[in-house]
């Protein structure tokens, strides 16, 4: 196994050796070795992002047996802390079949996978077993493998350029019930607030009577209905407006180039 995971990580790493990438690099390569807390051979290599303005760790890429899970406590334990030494942003915990790209937890987070950021969850490769004792590694199948490897650095990449890899799918149910809920959370503050200023404020009172005649709401300040109405507006309008700036913060991002 050690022999198939050493050619995977060189082959994998191959488009970064003499400075050839446009942007990464590699740095303090750790070749793979029998790991005995592991009880599997590793491998470890820390990437740079370079630009004509900086250069920089990104993530730090560990290759391992598919014995081991993604999230195996011993390797997360091991990666996370050299991650965090070299201040690099993000770690991939990569085992063949599986890879994880996370999200590197500031000192002191415990270094449990409930605490852990995944920034992108790979496909799995089942055409690898768990079980390697009888698996065979022909050319094809180390090819499909070191094709997810270049797939990798392609995230690296994107992740120091952009620092985003705008592979966000939003689950529409979740986002919808999370406004809800923001709805159902600010609407008793709010219609309180302004029920009590109404009742004290009269210049407040006015404008806002204006405002609600205009959006064809009726009623009376003494109301609690009425301020309730009107609260409903505002908290719309309000995440309304968050949506709105969030997005143009995002496609602002997108439209920003480095130069290389």
């Amino acid at each position: 196994m050690k022999e198939v995971l050493s050619d995977i990580f060189d082959r994998s790493l191959a488009p970064l050796i003499g400075n050839n990438h446009p942007c990464l690099r590699l740095d303090q390569v750790s070749p793979v070795e029998d790991h005995t807390t592991l009880g599997a051979p590793a491998g470890t290599a820390l990437i740079l992002g370079v630009d004509n303005k900086r250069k920089e760790p990104v993530a730090l890429l560990a290759i391992t047996a598919p014995t081991l899970s993604t999230d195996h406590p011993g390797l997360l334990a091991m990666i996370v802390r050299r991650a965090q030494a070299h201040r690099a942003p993000y770690f991939v915990t990569w085992t063949l079949r599986d890879a994880v790209l996370w999200k590197t937890p500031k000192p002191g987070t415990p270094i449990e996978r409930a605490h852990l950021e995944k920034i992108r969850d790979y496909e799995d490769n089942y055409a690898i077993a768990q079980a390697t004792g009888k698996q065979v590694f022909d050319e094809q199948l180390r090819l499909r493998t070191i094709a997810l490897g270049h797939t990798i650095l392609g995230d690296l990449e994107r992740l120091f350029k952009d620092e985003a890899l705008e592979l966000v799918r939003i689950d529409a149910t979740y986002f919808v019930q999370r406004l809800v809920d923001s709805v159902r959370d600010l609407l008793p503050l709010v219609t309180d607030s302004l029920h009590m200023r109404f009742a004290s404020d009269r210049g407040l009172r006015a404008k806002f009577n204006d405002w609600a005649f205009i959006q064809g709401i009726a009623g009376d300040f003494k109301d609690r209905d009425y301020a309730l109405s009107i609260a409903r507006q505002i908290i719309y309008r309000l995440l309304g407006k968050i949506l709105f700036y969030q997005g143009l913060g995002f496609d602002s991002r997108r439209s920003t180039t480095r130069p290389n």
